[in-house]
């Protein structure tokens, strides 16, 4: 019996003789017990046959208690979503083999060094120091390469990432098993621990998506439980020479769940197309939530506007702005205020000042990956599944901060522009986003006039141009045509439906300026003069039917500012974003 069974045998001996002793104490106890009296007599006997009693019971009871515990523990919080959410158990699985081989490596990387060594038949010592540092810098490396990769113009989805680095890590792992070099035995471990340095970041990435954060603690404690067995198992039973073998087939068994083909049987699907049963339930609970206050807040609002035009005796021709304060203390944009609150972040884009833009849930845009193919967008365009985010923008004057913005921070942005007033896009778009915009100078008409001069396109006219059956974000300033506009929009979609069955546009978010005169002169000069309380209220109010709802709103003062005599505040952004969209990447996160 050599050293190391001598020890364990002896530990269990050791253990054995500890145990023994307690019970010889607890018997000793018992029988040093004094016995009074025979009342006491009897009572102890009764208290022996309740003893024996209990014990059988609770022997024929057991294991049913046990299959009910281990049930109830099965069900708790924190072991039932493992089991229960696929990406989570394929997670738990990729973790267990992936960090056990590690392990493993840490354990046999030095005796498979020294075995290459000596097949080269030198006789020199390895400089195990400097092996070490030369692997450490090979993980620092693979950090690195994935805060690369991770953040460049077209990032890479942290599954894609990760389900190559298991590949290439198999690969570490056969490539020397078969070939015994010394130099590609070692060029390969520094490749493991590149694909160490990756993976770290990759799978805290997947799991800060999957798990939630409140038994986040608990499950990664629970994932290191299977780690640890599979490490003392292949520790207890795997000899040097077959450590190879382990790294190839515990790897290659992680690798060959991934299929990229398709994404509802791949080993780390995009998250939107397999989300996690508990994170996202959370997540679309909470955002249903968010939505249901600020539809409620919105319902409140539509009310005090019917009630706020009554009170005015020549509705519904009410003035945009009365020039008695005290009896009528509103303006136009009074009655449309923004109410319903965006239920992510909201950010400004572009440059400060006219030109800007703010958009509801920038970061969900930003978030989107880049299509597969970033092909460059041609005169004739076509759209497709693949497209990416579709952005629509009109009347651009020179002026492009948020185009170039967008273009800047979206990889997956794709921009349509048209201005019949200029040749195209304003400076601020760098050429190397270029390629992944379109102009085209027409304006945006109530009908087609292809051939007048300036042409006049509508908006339904131009989608069909383009094979596009959606628009992510329209970004519209037309000067007073916005009316008309939408009105050929509305008619070209009144019977595009929901699942619930009610009208639907087929718009996520709108970026408008509306231009009005002063509601009483109908035949002014100034943008939008043609349009009084009545037609703007049904025009307002057709939208809200079709999904649209005021997010965000912002009074655009030059109108105001400009000139030397007083003015009405006549422009005014809004932001809309479309509340009964079923297709908006913005309900989706």
């Amino acid at each position: 019996m050599d050293l190391y069974r001598a020890t364990f045998a002896g530990s269990l001996l050791l253990n054995g003789a500890l145990l023994f002793q307690s019970h010889r104490s607890r018997r000793a106890d018992n029988n040093n017990n004094p016995k009074s009296d025979p009342a006491t007599v009897k009572d102890e006997e009764r208290s022996e046959i309740d003893k024996e009693s209990l014990k059988k019971l609770k022997w024929r009871f057991f294991p049913i208690y046990l299959l009910v515990n281990a049930a109830d523990w099965l069900q708790g919080p924190y072991i039932y979503p493992i089991y229960k959410d696929r990406n989570i158990l394929i997670l738990a699985l990729t973790s267990c083999f992936f960090e056990g081989s590690l392990f493993l490596f840490i354990f046999f990387k030095f005796p498979a060094l020294k075995l290459s060594h000596k097949l080269s038949g030198s006789t020199d010592e390895l400089p195990f120091g400097l092996i070490f540092a030369i692997l450490m810098c090979s993980m620092m490396f693979g950090s690195l390469l994935y805060k690369h990769v991770s953040t460049s113009a077209t990032p890479l989805p942290a599954q894609r990432i990760l389900t190559a680095t298991l590949a290439l890590a198999a690969m570490c792992f056969f490539v020397p098993g078969h070939f015994r070099d010394e130099r590609i035995t070692l060029w390969c471990f520094c490749i493991f621990e590149l694909c160490c340095g990756v993976y770290y970041p990759a799978m805290a990435s997947l799991k800060g998506k999957l798990i939630d954060d409140g038994s986040r603690a608990s499950i990664y404690g629970i994932l290191r439980i299977p780690l640890n067995v599979f490490v003392v198992l292949a520790l207890s039973t795997t000899k040097e020479g077959r450590v190879i073998t382990i790294f190839i087939i515990v790897i290659v068994l992680i690798v060959i769940f991934h299929n990229d083909k398709s994404a509802s049987t791949a080993l780390l699907p995009y998250l939107p197309v397999l989300p996690s049963s508990q994170g996202a339930s959370k997540a679309s609970s909470w955002l249903r939530e968010r939505m249901a206050l600020s539809e409620k807040s919105w319902a409140k609002s539509v009310e005090l506007r019917g009630r706020m035009a009554a009170t005015h005796p020549s509705n519904p021709q009410v003035p945009f702005f009365p020039t008695d304060f005290l009896k009528y203390p509103f303006t136009i944009w009074d009655f449309f205020p923004a109410t319903w609150t965006c239920p992510h972040d909201v950010q400004r884009v572009g440059r400060l000042g006219d030109g800007g833009k703010w958009v509801c849930g920038m970061s969900i845009y930003e978030s989107l990956p880049a299509p597969r193919e970033n092909v460059e967008i041609r005169q004739t365009p076509k759209g497709g599944p693949d497209e990416g985010l579709v952005i629509y923008s009109f009347g651009i004057n020179a002026e492009s901060s948020f185009e170039a913005e967008m273009l800047e921070r979206i990889p997956s942005a794709r921009i349509w522009g048209y201005d019949f007033s200029v040749e195209g896009w304003g400076p601020q778009i760098a050429a190397t986003y270029r390629d992944r915009t379109f102009f085209k100078k027409v304006g945006l008409g109530k009908t087609n006039k292809h051939e007048s001069s300036p042409p006049f396109w509508t908006l339904p006219s131009l989608m069909q141009s383009n094979n596009h059956t959606y628009i992510d974000i329209l970004k519209i300033d037309v000067e007073g045509s916005e009316y008309d506009a939408l009105d050929t929009m509305m008619d070209a979609f009144e019977n595009t439906r929901t699942a619930a069955g009610s009208s639907v546009l087929p718009i996520g978010q709108v970026m408008i300026e509306l231009h009005l005169g002063d509601g009483v002169h109908l035949d002014g000069p100034n943008a939008g003069a043609n349009v009084d309380f009545g037609r703007f209220r049904k025009w307002w109010e057709r939208l809200e039917k079709m999904g649209m709802r005021p997010a965000w709103m912002e009074m655009n003062l030059f109108a105001v500012t400009l000139g030397n005599q007083k003015s009405d505040p006549r422009c005014t952004e809004y932001v809309w974003v479309n509340a009964k969209d079923e297709r908006s990447v913005l309900w989706k996160a």
